[in-house]
Parts: C-alpha cells; sequence; structure tokens
C-alpha cells in the first residue's frame, strides 16, 4: 500500500502544523488496471475502463476497523456491480474522496494479489479485512 503524493503533503503539512487537513468521510474504491504510482491522481491513476456499471463503491468510517498498530481493514464487503462488459484485468485498488469516475484525489492504493479478470456477470468483490492500508 502507498500513499500518494497528494496525500503525503497533506499529511506532513498537518503534522507540522503547517496547514489543516479534514480528511473527507466518504471513502471511494476503485479498480486500477496497473500500479498508479505515487504521482497519481484521480484523473490519471490506471483505473479501470468506465465500462457501464462501474462505479467508485462509497465506503462510511464505519466501514474501516480503528487502526491498531498502524493497520486499518474493511470490516464490510465492498462489492461492486454486476459486470456487464468485461473489465479486463484489476491489478490494483484505489482509495478516492470522490465517487466521480475520473475526478478527486487519489489517497492511496495497494496491489491485488493475485490479480483478477473481471468478466460479465461477475459480482466483483473485496470480503471482509481483504483490504489493508498499512502505515509504518
Amino acid at each position: 500500500m502507498s500513499l500518494s503524493n497528494w496525500a503525503e503533503t497533506k499529511i506532513l503539512n498537518y503534522l507540522f502544523s503547517k496547514a489543516a487537513f479534514t480528511p473527507f468521510t466518504t471513502k471511494y474504491v476503485g479498480l486500477l488496471a496497473a500500479n498508479p504510482g505515487e504521482g497519481a491522481t484521480g484523473g490519471n491513476c490506471n483505473e479501470i475502463l468506465n465500462y457501464p456499471n462501474y462505479n467508485r463503491v462509497a465506503t462510511s468510517p464505519s466501514a474501516w476497523s480503528l487502526s491498531s498498530g498502524g493497520l486499518i481493514t474493511n470490516v464490510v464487503s465492498i462489492t461492486f456491480a454486476e459486470v456487464l462488459e468485461n473489465w479486463g484485468t484489476v491489478m490494483f485498488f484505489g482509495l478516492f474522496d470522490s465517487g466521480v469516475y475520473g475526478g478527486g484525489n487519489l489517497y492511496l492504493y495497494g496491489s491485488i494479489t493475485p490479480s483478477r479478470v473481471i468478466v460479465p456477470g461477475s459480482v466483483p468483490r473485496f470480503d471482509i479485512s481483504a483490504l489493508a492500508v498499512v502505515l509504518n
């Protein structure tokens, strides 16, 4: 899991009292076809194509565990809509502050191991504790 450069800057400025920082309440989980890299934004993060029925999935604070030892995981399943056409191979997930395809800021991203080929009729989902956000 990696923080984006945007998130690193926000957090460091907050920690050193250089700027206020209010984290977003709703977090949106998106599927990425390749490693976005730390310089990515919501618009250039290798998100899968904007296929029919693909949307970033909104999660509330209650969908995530309380941090323990620098680890937070999802405590509910995060489920996408049924796939209507081949979405291709998904290798990473991203956490965004916007549900708009191509919009907002990418906060962090992590790999999906093994990668998944998303085919019509499937319903992609992350089971409980499948997404782990770690700071160390």
